[in-house]
């Protein structure tokens, strides 16, 4: 009885012409595009909408600082100071932390070739960031906000004396190694994007001491940082960033600087066995590094905005405070410290942005033309919602 009835239902007497098979087809191209970006962005926490703050130093705040090349490091203290005190889960410090004061690289054993300058606040800046990464150790400072800091990587010298571009970024040697030997709460990051602005690199690689390094960037080591976070306490977020990047580096350590053997870490691992090179991001997703070191820039960021000028206290419980220059001499196509922020907010609301799954696109679009062309429209809904439950729930 239920066969006949099954039987009678799914079958059909339509036989649709060429054309109605064309517009039935363009419609449902229409529908699949729609589904496939679903499919494509829609994550378990797309809704979720990441509080963050900028501290923004801009043009108003540079010339009232006096319109310093170098941001003055007793003005970028206090700011991380506010921060702390406002209750910040995650530091980013977009800002340079290569030269001293005097603007010039200070290496160990050479001599700077700027002149001597009063390098009083770059040792106050250091101490404080000391303090808090020391803080790692001590069982009442739980809650000490994790600090992401970046610095200058470049291209090292020919023999010619001219740039080497076939060859791995080097780091020069930043002041602030003096004092944070050890990251525990205080982490190196890099923040390389790719030309068009749009993309960013997760994590990128460096030569350092004739081998490779791993130097994770700003907005993953942000993002694991917030989504590790307890209720009141970093310590579980900054032991699992130290333990990602021993990883990271055990296995770049023992490679050489070559670029034959690849640039990326994808590219090296699609010629080579590698180890675990994994991270995840609890409700979001897992991101595997030697799967693609390159993510969108897809989210435009919802920051509260604090002048720095004009800064004295700032309500920021539990949330990622950035602190970046946005006056015209940062400024190129865009400022760098909002798309690190738009990058932060991409990983924490969407989660990994997955390739679009092109062989079941188009099958689905053959299935739904074919379902509209020779079914009547109530019968052709049912099966055609039957079918994009099933496309949703299983790809």
């Amino acid at each position: 009885m239920i066969y006949t009835i099954l039987k009678k239902f799914i079958s059909t007497n339509r036989r649709p012409s060429i054309k109605s098979l064309l517009i039935q087809f363009l419609i449902n191209f229409a529908i699949a595009v729609i589904v496939l970006q679903y499919q494509s962005f829609n994550e378990n926490n797309s809704e979720y909408a990441p509080q963050m703050a900028l501290f923004e130093i801009d043009e108003q705040t540079y010339r009232q600082w006096g319109s310093p090349i170098l941001t003055p490091r007793d003005k970028l203290k206090s700011l991380i100071e506010k921060a702390e005190q406002g209750g910040a889960n995650v530091i980013v410090v977009d800002i340079d932390l290569t030269w001293l004061s005097d603007g010039c690289f200070h290496a160990p054993g050479e001599t700077p070739a700027c002149s001597p300058v009063n390098f009083n606040t770059d040792v106050a800046l250091g101490l404080y960031l000391q303090k808090l990464n020391k803080e790692f150790y001590e069982p009442d400072k739980y809650d000490t906000p994790i600090i992401l800091l970046r610095r200058t990587y470049r291209l090292p010298l020919d023999e010619n004396g001219g740039l080497n571009t076939q060859a791995f970024l080097e780091k020069p040697y930043s002041f602030l190694e003096a004092y944070v030997k050890k990251e525990k709460n205080v982490f190196w990051t890099s923040s390389f994007f790719v030309e068009d602005g749009q993309r960013w690199q997760l994590a990128s690689l460096v030569c350092e001491d004739n081998h490779l390094s791993v130097v994770p960037s700003m907005p993953l080591l942000a993002a694991i940082a917030q989504r590790h976070s307890c209720e009141d306490s970093t310590r579980k977020a900054a032991y699992l960033i130290q333990d990602f990047k021993a990883r990271l580096n055990a296995w770049a350590q023992s490679l050489p600087c070559d670029i034959k053997q690849g640039t990326t870490i994808a590219q090296i691992c699609q010629k080579m066995d590698c180890p675990d090179l994994s991270i995840s991001l609890p409700e979001t997703h897992t991101i595997d590094l030697a799967q693609g070191t390159e993510k969108i820039v897809f989210t435009q960021s919802d920051l509260h905005l604090y002048r720095a000028n004009k800064l004295l206290t700032a309500n920021v419980d539990k949330q990622i405070v950035l602190i970046g220059a946005t006056h015209h001499i940062q400024t190129k196509k865009r400022d760098n410290v909002y798309l690190v922020a738009n990058a932060v907010d991409t990983l924490l609301r969407f989660g990994q942005l997955n390739p679009p799954a092109y062989k079941t696109f188009f099958l689905l679009v053959i299935m739904l033309t074919l379902i509209f062309a020779y079914y009547e429209l109530i019968k052709a809904l049912i099966f055609g919602s039957i079918i994009l439950f099933m496309f949703v729930g299983w790809f």
